[in-house]
């Protein structure tokens, strides 16, 4: 992310709603378009479909709970944290992760002519999910076990290294978001003006990533720093 080819960084009009890897997958829906694929099937759900109650888990409820600590959050940001939840819709039948995920999956998809199909919102498997015992659910034993029945290795069902972004977060932000970031600090921004920004938190942040502190929570949620920074300059005069 970020790079000198990147549509944020050649100051085109980038929603601030897109996904920081907007990008990367508006290029991989073009490869499945050319293929003259028209519909997409997701495995957005499948996660929240397993998921371990928070009265099951001490780790769930931790991971439930929201963490509005950073650092760099301006004084109108603070300000606005308790009226998150106002006026939101009313609760759906997949969860509200399972809808945002959507929310971010399908605008690209949709720009390139592809449908986004996601088999695990759908009723049936949610309700199936809801009734499933603890020890089906716990470190998705369900999945894993359809898996092997397809004839996949133990090293496929239960990979030992987890599969994420969190490598290439970290290789973005070190490598072309420093600069952005202290640039930002250095001229200024619309979100410092806004109050959306605290200057001191966010020098605080890039000085421990600068010094090798890099981790993954909270520095990586400095990237919605980044993006909604580089979108509020190419809107804004």
């Amino acid at each position: 992310m970020f790079g000198p080819d990147c549509a944020r960084m050649r100051g085109e009009l980038v929603s601030p709603y897109d996904e920081p890897l907007h990008e990367h997958f508006a290029r991989l829906n073009a490869q499945i378009a050319a293929t003259g694929a028209h519909t997409v099937v997701t495995g957005l759900g499948g996660d929240e479909m397993v998921a371990v109650g928070s009265a099951e888990s001490e780790q769930a409820a931790a991971d439930k709970r929201d963490d509005f600590t950073l650092p760099w959050l301006g004084p109108r940001a603070r300000a606005a944290i308790e009226y998150g939840d106002d006026g939101i819709a009313p609760p759906a039948i997949a969860g509200g992760i399972t809808l945002l995920a959507a929310e971010c999956v399908a605008p690209p998809l949709l720009q390139a002519g592809l449908w986004p199909v996601h088999p695990f919102a759908d009723r049936a498997l949610v309700e199936l999910g809801d009734r499933l015992p603890f020890h089906w659910r716990e470190l998705k034993q369900l999945q894993r076990r359809h898996l092997a029945t397809f004839g996949l290795s133990h090293d496929a069902c239960n990979p030992l290294v987890r599969e994420s972004f969190a490598e290439l977060v970290e290789e973005s932000m070190t490598v072309h978001g420093l600069p952005l970031l202290q640039r930002l600090l250095d001229e200024g921004s619309p979100l410092i003006e806004a109050g959306l920004v605290d200057p001191d938190g966010l020098a605080g942040a890039v000085q421990e990533v600068a010094n090798g502190f890099y981790k993954e929570e909270p520095h990586s949620k400095l990237v919605e720093v980044i993006t909604l920074d580089q979108a509020a300059r190419a809107f804004l005069p």
